[in-house]
């Protein structure tokens, strides 16, 4: 999976971002990338996880907001703000690729 596919997806469902927002999301992709290659112990992403890895981008880009959790009694919801946060929001994606730390 290379980075400039996810970059293209991202802009293509994002028409508000400019040109001069790429290297922003580009940054955002690498930090993304590093943080899913650690949580899942694998060398390289599968296509399987194309999709989750660009909504993982437009949330720690806050191009849409990621929820973290949320409380119903006198209401409360937290966002997500750093890359673990989103990572640990997408766990049940990234379960599946999981492997054992070598």
């Amino acid at each position: 999976m290379e980075n400039q596919q996810i970059i293209d997806e991202i802009f293509l469902r994002n028409p508000q971002l400019k040109d001069t927002d790429r290297p922003r999301i580009n940054s955002f992709v690498n930090q993304v990338i590093e943080k899913v290659l650690a949580y899942t112990h694998l060398e390289e992403l599968p296509q399987g996880l194309f999709y989750t890895i660009v909504s993982m981008v437009e949330e720690l880009a806050g191009i849409r907001e990621c929820i973290q959790s949320t409380k119903e009694g006198d209401v409360s919801i937290t966002y997500a703000r750093s890359a673990e946060d989103v990572v640990l929001s997408f766990k049940p994606e990234l379960n599946k690729y999981r492997r054992m730390a070598r």
